[in-house]
């Protein structure tokens, strides 16, 4: 196979996201944004700004090539306008920011001028969005979690394997996602659990993984095999692991979705497996502080929103709240 065919295969199944193959012409303002972007970032910028254009187009444009230098502070109006009516608060508000910030390469690209810049991004015609929306996501109960690593263990192909060593760390580690596929299998004692995690801004943490978790890992070793390299890794077209491509979030993703809708799982997101380690701990007792660590948060605050105790508790409360009971029933 060809270097060529496996970028193919492995773009098909949504692992990689190559910025040269979606056609933009070299100099346009929002790849030159993009390029400035970590990896992991780059898929969902692109994603907003595919949004912004086809708004901002009457949805003549689909593909992100929009003109951006003919943009008007009228036309920044409407499409705030239309944020606010078709996203939720903070999705509205991600927009603008890459609107902002597509505006802002516009100008450095000589495309526009200052005075027009200061326009197109003034309060006046992009004022933030106001409002807020409930939290995201949701804490999975024990069933859920044992439904969700059933169906990986019932797969009996190699893929099964991997997945349910994906389920099982992410669950028992509380780690994020884009974590999770910078593990490699040097990252990991298996005798100890010892996990080094690759966070956020360079950051290194260590945790310990339970030996549950440690067996799904080995199990999967035994499939992908020890050889230096990313820990999970995805499949060529014969089900062979590809040691040298690492798996992406969008990968992971796309992987767990499956899993979780042969679960029978409703509202099914990634990271509600962080949640419910955050929702977990907490209900058991942990300090704030030491969930925070286990977390790579800087800011307890960060990981207090990862909570879903409130949620959880004010369920049961209002599921408890019966009719009162009446003598007679009314009559028909």
């Amino acid at each position: 196979m060809t270097t060529r065919e496996r970028s193919e295969n492995a773009r098909r199944d949504g692992q990689t996201f190559d910025l040269d193959s979606i056609g933009w012409p070299e100099n346009a303002p929002a790849l030159s944004y993009l390029r400035t972007l970590a990896p992991g970032s780059r898929h969902t910028q692109w994603s907003s700004i595919r949004v912004l254009g086809k708004i901002l187009s009457n949805g003549v444009i689909e593909d992100g090539r929009f003109p951006w230098e003919e943009i008007t502070p009228e036309a920044v109006a409407r499409l705030r306008e239309t944020l606010i009516d078709r996203y939720a608060p903070a999705t509205g508000r991600r927009h603008l920011s890459t609107f902002r910030a597509v505006i802002e390469f516009t100008y450095i690209a000589g495309l526009i001028d200052v005075d027009r810049r200061d326009r197109l991004i003034h309060p006046r015609h992009l004022a933030p969005i106001r409002g807020s929306s409930p939290p995201a996501g949701r804490a999975l109960d024990v069933l859920e979690v044992s439904r969700l690593l059933d169906v990986c263990y019932q797969d009996d192909r190699p893929i099964g394997v991997r997945d349910s060593a994906i389920v099982s760390v992410l669950y028992c580690g509380g780690i994020r996602g884009r974590e999770l596929i910078n593990l490699d299998v040097g990252d990991v004692k298996l005798r100890t659990g010892e996990t080094r995690i690759h966070g956020k801004g360079r950051k290194q943490r260590d945790i310990v993984l339970a030996s549950s978790a440690v067996d799904t890992i080995r199990d999967w070793l035994k499939i992908r095999g020890r050889e230096a390299g990313p820990l999970f890794v995805p499949f060529d077209n014969a089900g062979k692991p590809i040691l040298d491509l690492r798996l992406t979030y969008t990968g992971v993703s796309h992987a767990l979705h499956r899993r979780a809708e042969l679960a029978g799982l409703d509202d099914w997101k990634t990271h509600d497996l962080r949640r419910t380690f955050v929702t977990e701990l907490l209900e058991s007792g942990a300090r704030l502080d030491i969930v925070s660590h286990a977390c790579g948060h800087s800011d307890p605050k960060t990981t207090a929103r990862y909570s879903r105790r409130k949620e959880k508790e004010s369920e049961r409360m209002t599921r408890g709240r019966e009719l009162p009971r009446i003598k007679e029933r009314r009559k028909k």
